[in-house]
């Protein structure tokens, strides 16, 4: 049985609550209702969320210009139509496909704005917000989701759901898109269920897990038996993206990755109302807005 606060609407998206502003915009790329908009080349002009500019609001169905208005929730907007975007917080919306693929989102997860209007599911950590990505076994290496360029990403972390002794992970980017499959991390232990830390200092570089995309350098003490410090430095996501990837031992492990972001247009917009499983195709969604 789902527990749910909500019911989910029929021909509207509202499901609850009233917005603090709305204002009309004009739309110059096709943009869906409950879609996260963002400012196109004019002020006055709105295009999907990109993960990269701030988010000005979710677009409206039921409360937007009526001549304008499509059929259904599930029809977009055409260019040049008139449209309202609706923020403020303290309203529920539907919003159909609203979770992004390759993400599942549990009842109160933190949702972030992403790109193509969507959500990802986040997660606080040490008082930062991650974007969290589920893992399971994949021996081979496994796409999940496109990282917005421009982005800084701080640090990559595997949170183990399902442990199993010995076993590893490696995350990075697309290795056939000039990536690197272990950038981030490098045979992260997924022995013990939790939040892993890194081993950053250890008798041989090779052991430290921390990857090269987010490795500064690997300092060598001047102790009788050294030891090799991994100096932990940002990434920048360069234009165009960069695909998340990941790769397990053969062992039947589960959590997820949790990839520590900046960026003006990953910012959190609301909460899960409901859960979601978007691991296969994007998924419809319940948002508590903020």
């Amino acid at each position: 049985m789902v527990d749910t606060d909500f019911t989910t609407p029929h021909g509207k998206i509202r499901i609850v609550g009233h917005y603090a502003r709305k204002e009309n915009k004009f739309v110059e790329s096709a943009i869906y209702p409950a879609n996260i908009a963002v400012q196109g080349s004019t002020t006055n002009d709105v295009i999907p969320s990109d993960g990269v500019k701030p988010p000005m609001g979710y677009v409206a169905l039921e409360d937007g210009p009526l001549q304008f208005r499509p059929d259904d929730m599930r029809t977009a907007f055409n260019v040049n139509d008139a449209v309202g975007i609706i923020s403020g917080g303290g309203f529920a919306l539907f919003c159909p496909s609203g979770l992004a693929a390759k993400t599942i989102a549990a009842k109160d997860d933190p949702l972030l704005s992403w790109s193509g209007g969507q959500h990802i599911p986040g997660f606080w950590l040490a008082g930062k917000l991650a974007v969290k990505i589920p893992f399971s076994k994949n021996t081979s290496e496994t796409q999940t989701i496109r990282l917005p360029p421009g982005a800084i990403v701080r640090d990559v972390v595997a949170d183990v759901v399902t442990a199993v002794s010995g076993a590893t992970i490696n995350v990075g980017t697309l290795s056939t898109d000039s990536g690197d499959a272990d950038g981030f991390l490098v045979n992260e232990s997924c022995a013990v269920a939790g939040i892993v830390a890194h081993n950053n200092v250890d008798g041989t570089a090779a052991n430290n897990t921390l990857g090269d995309l987010l490795v500064e350098s690997d300092i060598k003490s001047a102790d009788t038996t050294s030891l090799y410090y991994s100096v932990p430095k940002p990434y920048v996501v360069p234009a165009g993206g960069k695909i998340l990837t990941y790769s397990t031992s053969d062992h039947a492990i589960t959590g997820f990755i949790l990839v520590i972001l900046e960026s003006p247009g990953v910012v959190q917009m609301g909460k899960a109302a409901d859960p979601a499983d978007a691991r296969t195709a994007a998924a419809d969604l319940k948002v508590e807005t903020i």
